[in-house]
């Protein structure tokens, strides 16, 4: 017991030596961020269209003047001013006048409000627009549910990617002996719940959320308590393959863990509510597949490529 204690205690002094390194005041900055959003067409259609991005939000309506540009048809002389202000475009489907103030692919037609739900999946996934994701979603409720899962996506293919990465580096030495020392210094462990942290403080900006540590202490406490555990399960299914063998399970649970905790604190900031436990294990385990094919993916690819490097590009 004593040992473990020992583990543990230098183990909390590391993760929070690397929590020290974030700071959620960068991430608050990113969600102010100002962007803006026309609307064209009908008066009722764009009237429709910023209901359904408003969500019958009242805080969100506050400060809608300052993200919604609505522009009814026929367009006012003064609409090319303010469109070259915009990041984007909303534009009715019946008007099919160029823009020339926005880029064409800044311009996403709908017909009605309905429509919305795939416009929006398509602007958070835009490579363009990404800098908007944020601020996007903490001024528009619309766009919070899947800025969220794009969030909580991409931090669990980050911390795979590590997983798979660092333990290469010990299987195909030279190539991943960087990320291999990261690991070994730190510790899996520390790295991931860095990152997990780092996902909380994004879901928090996306949900309009005050981002200071007292604040988010609950929920901090929550993360780290969770990673003794995802890291038991990791170790046991390393234990039970051979060498190497292991890498894309241990790989699979940290996609499916951080996954399990990103879809949590969604949940509890939408809703108000957390998760049981068992309803924590049920999203785990949803995710643990999907983790796996991820891993798999990634463990081919880092391993190919560090064979390549290893041969001079001859494989």
């Amino acid at each position: 017991m004593g040992a473990g204690l020992t583990f543990s205690t230098r183990t909390l002094s590391q993760i929070w030596k690397a929590f020290k390194q974030l700071n959620p005041e960068n991430v608050r900055k990113e969600a102010e961020r100002q962007v803006r959003v026309a609307i064209i067409g009908p008066t009722e259609t764009i009237q429709d269209a910023a209901a359904y991005l408003l969500k019958d939000n009242i805080e969100a309506y506050d400060r809608a003047a300052d993200v919604l540009i609505l522009l009814p048809l026929p367009l006012d002389p003064d609409a090319g001013r303010l469109l070259k202000n915009c990041d984007l475009a909303l534009k009715w489907s019946g008007y099919s006048t160029h823009l020339p103030e926005i880029a064409t692919g800044r311009v996403f037609s709908f017909s009605t409000a309905g429509e919305l739900e795939n416009v929006i999946r398509d602007i958070v996934y835009d490579p363009e627009l990404k800098y908007a994701r944020l601020p996007l979603a903490r001024a528009l409720p619309a766009f919070r549910s899947e800025v969220a899962v794009s969030i909580t996506q991409s931090v669990s293919v980050e911390n795979a990617i590590f997983v798979v990465s660092t333990s290469l580096g010990n299987v195909i030495p030279n190539p991943l002996q960087v990320l291999s020392s990261v690991g070994e210094a730190l510790g899996d462990l520390v790295v991931l719940t860095a990152n997990q942290l780092r996902m909380l403080f994004m879901l928090a900006g996306a949900y309009d959320k005050e981002m200071g540590y007292k604040v988010l202490a609950p929920e901090m406490l929550s993360i780290v308590g969770s990673a003794f555990g995802w890291r038991a399960l990791a170790r046991e299914a390393v234990g039970m393959i051979p060498l190497g063998g292991g890498i894309v399970p241990k790989a699979a649970i940290a996609f499916a863990g951080t996954w399990a905790i990103g879809e949590g604190i969604s949940y509890y900031y939408s809703t108000g509510k957390k998760l049981t436990n068992e309803q924590l294990k049920e999203r785990f385990n949803t995710a643990l597949t999907k983790g796996r094919a991820n891993a798999e993916s990634i463990y081919n690819k880092i391993k190919e490529t560090a064979e390549r490097l290893k041969t001079g590009g001859k494989v």
